[in-house]
């Protein structure tokens, strides 16, 4: 039976277009793509080209970062000593509780490490010593936070783990020496290495005591010329300066002595320090006194001659020999 008109024309309208996209398949020809292909196509090319942008955005950016940190471990390792809370090369040998002549011969030193490697860097004196160094970093905040945590990681990794207190600040002592390093990462990395005094220079009978036990019923006049006239701020009737602090503390022990008739009828000695080394305050006046306190209100009180009262707090102690007449 012949195939009909219409089955022939429909097999020939199907086949031939199907024939013609083979033979365009075997000679090579690409069709045309689509505007939704050519889109995506490009869209690509831009997401690598992205992506390679970023690349090496971010290895320059490791490389600059290699670059100051291996530059704020070169300084650091001139500023900080190899022993806890020691001094570095920078300072030439210079230690602290030398004569402040003798460290003033660095400071056109010193200028320049500020200037070259941005850091707040200087020293402190009483006016007869060299007594501290304060080093912070001023470059801007990515750099200094880098810069801060070489510092914490140098410090810890050489000196070892420091002791934590009330303020979050890492603390190292070097009892030997008297100098001590405190390490403030929350203050805008600050670090100072400084002197203090063992217990024993802190309170004792000799006149070389911190706290000038023997002062008391002697001419203010006498503990004045003692201290130099460059250490005290006298109005009326009171005297203070400053001496050394005090174990796992920061800064100085401010002092004060009253006077009445012009002689020392009291002294009152404040520290920051926290509650281990109040405690070790508390045992060494008990030993040197050779007896024990009475707890009266906030304080413990040694009666003795001259009276003592300990008021101690989280990270402040304040120690008052004598009795201070009353204001009113």
């Amino acid at each position: 039976m012949p195939l009909p008109t219409f089955t022939i024309v429909m097999g020939v309208l199907t086949c031939v277009p199907f024939g013609l996209a083979v033979r365009e398949t075997v000679k090579g020809v690409e069709r045309p793509i689509t505007q939704q292909e050519r889109i995506e196509r490009d869209l690509a090319r831009l997401q690598v080209d992205r992506e390679a942008r970023e690349l090496e955005y971010e290895r320059t950016e490791q490389k600059l970062a290699d670059e100051r940190a291996a530059k704020h471990k070169t300084v650091i390792g001139m500023l900080v000593g190899k022993e806890r809370a020691s001094l570095g090369a920078a300072f030439d040998g210079a230690t602290l509780g030398e004569s402040e002549a003798k460290v003033a011969a660095l400071g056109d030193k010193l200028e320049q490490m500020r200037s070259r490697y941005e850091l707040d860097l200087f020293t402190l004196g009483d006016g007869q010593t060299f007594q501290s160094i304060f080093i912070k970093p001023t470059m801007r905040y990515d750099e200094a936070a880098e810069f801060c945590a070489t510092l914490e990681q140098t410090i810890e990794g050489t000196w070892g783990d420091g002791h934590l207190d009330a303020h979050d600040r890492s603390i190292w002592l070097d009892q030997a020496r008297g100098q001590r390093a405190v390490f403030d990462e929350g203050n805008g990395c600050e670090l100072k290495i400084e002197k203090f005094a063992p217990l024993a220079s802190w309170f004792s009978k000799t006149q070389e005591s911190i706290v000038p036990l023997w002062a008391i019923g002697q001419p203010v006049k006498r503990l004045e010329a003692l201290l130099g006239a460059a250490r005290v701020t006298t109005e009326e009737s009171e005297t203070s300066w400053a001496g050394l602090g005090i174990g796992n503390g920061v800064g100085a022990t401010n002092l004060r002595a009253v006077a009445k008739n012009g002689k020392i009828v009291a002294i009152q000695a404040s520290a920051e320090t926290d509650s281990v080394t109040q405690d070790e305050v508390y045992q060494h006046i008990s030993k040197l006194m050779g007896r024990e306190p009475e707890w009266q209100d906030t304080s413990f009180v040694w009666k003795t001659k001259p009276r003592l009262e300990l008021e101690q707090g989280s990270a402040q102690l304040t120690l008052t020999v004598g009795t201070i007449p009353d204001e009113n």
